[in-house]
C-alpha cells in the first residue's frame, strides 16, 4: 500500500483521536466551526505522516500484526468489555478495521520516528558530568525529617470525650506528661492516638516539606531532633508531633545519579534531533 492511499485510509482514524485530543469528545458533538479546524488538524496530520513514511527510513519498518494486535488489545482492554469498546466505535463512526489501519500508521510512523531519534550525536560522560555541576540542585537531596504523632480528633456530635474543648484537654493532658517523660511519646501514641499511626506508635516515617498539612509541615521543620510541637489543629483534629531525627539535605553522588543523567541527555537529543529531521523534510 502507498502513503497516500494509507493516510487517505487512516482519515476515520485521525479525525477519532484528534477529536477526543483536542475537542475532548466524539465527531458528532461538534458544531461548525470545531468541525473545519478538525479538518484543517487531520490534513496536516495526515501530510506529515505522508511525509515521514515516503524517507527512505519507512523502507527499514515492518509492523508486524503481533505489535499491530498488542497495541489493539491496550485499546480494548480499557474498556469493561468488548461490547463497550464496540459501541464506542460506533459512538465516534468508525469501524474495527479503520482502527487498525490507523493504528499500524501510527506505529509505522512512531518507528520511523525512533530510527532517526537513534542518529543523534551519544552524549559523552564530559557532558553528563557538566550538566551534574551546572545543576547542583536538581541533584540534592531536601532535608527530611522522622516524625511520630498523636492526633485527637474533634466531632460536634457523638462522644463527649471528643467534643472541641474536651480533645484540646485530652491531648493538653498528654503533652504535660510528654514534657516530663519525652521518652513514653511512642507508649502515649498507642495509647490514645486516634490516627492510624497509633499501630507503629505514632510513626509517619520520614517526610520532606510539603508532606503533611501545612501547619504541621511548618511545626515540624521548626523543630530540634527530640523536641515535641505544641499543639496544632487542623481539619483532623488536635496533634502532637515530636521530630525523631533529622537527614540534612545531601547532594547525590555523582556515581549514583551519572547514568540517570547521560539517559536524560541523550533523550533530549533523540527529540532534538528528530525536531531538526522533520524541520528539514518539511522544508519547501
Amino acid at each position: 500500500m502507498g502513503e497516500d492511499s494509507m493516510a487517505q485510509d487512516s482519515t476515520p482514524y485521525l479525525r477519532f483521536k484528534i477529536a477526543l485530543r483536542r475537542f475532548g469528545g466524539p465527531t458528532s458533538g461538534l458544531n461548525p466551526e470545531q468541525q473545519a479546524r478538525l479538518d484543517d488538524l487531520v490534513a496536516q496530520e495526515q501530510q506529515l505522516h505522508g511525509l515521514i513514511l515516503s524517507r527512505q527510513e519507512a523502507g527499514r519498518i515492518v509492523v508486524g500484526e503481533e505489535t499491530v494486535g498488542h497495541a489493539l488489545e491496550l485499546i480494548i482492554g480499557r474498556y469493561d468489555s468488548r461490547e463497550e469498546f464496540e459501541r464506542d466505535l460506533a459512538r465516534h463512526g468508525m469501524e474495527l478495521e479503520d482502527l487498525v489501519r490507523g493504528l499500524r500508521e501510527e506505529l509505522a510512523v512512531g518507528a520511523v520516528l525512533e530510527l532517526v531519534g537513534d542518529r543523534a550525536p551519544r552524549v559523552g560522560l564530559e557532558e553528563a558530568r557538566a550538566y551534574y555541576q551546572d545543576h547542583a540542585a536538581e541533584f540534592t537531596r531536601p532535608e527530611q525529617r522522622t516524625v511520630r504523632q498523636i492526633l485527637i480528633t474533634i466531632s460536634s456530635s457523638g462522644l463527649p470525650e471528643n467534643l472541641r474543648p474536651n480533645s484540646r484537654a485530652r491531648l493538653e493532658a498528654i503533652r504535660a506528661r510528654l514534657l516530663e517523660e519525652p521518652s513514653r511519646f511512642g507508649d502515649e501514641a498507642a495509647a490514645h492516638s486516634e490516627c492510624p499511626s497509633a499501630l507503629n506508635r505514632g510513626l509517619l516515617g520520614t517526610v520532606s516539606r510539603g508532606t503533611l498539612y501545612p501547619r504541621l509541615d511548618r511545626a515540624l521543620f521548626s523543630l530540634a531532633r527530640g523536641e515535641i510541637s505544641g499543639i496544632l489543629e487542623t481539619e483532623l483534629g488536635f496533634h502532637l508531633l515530636r521530630c525523631d531525627g533529622i537527614e540534612p539535605a545531601q547532594r547525590m553522588a555523582w556515581e549514583d545519579v551519572s547514568e540517570r543523567i547521560r539517559e536524560r541527555l541523550q533523550d533530549r537529543a533523540r527529540r532534538r534531533h528528530v525536531r531538526s529531521w522533520l524541520r528539514e523534510i518539511s522544508s519547501p
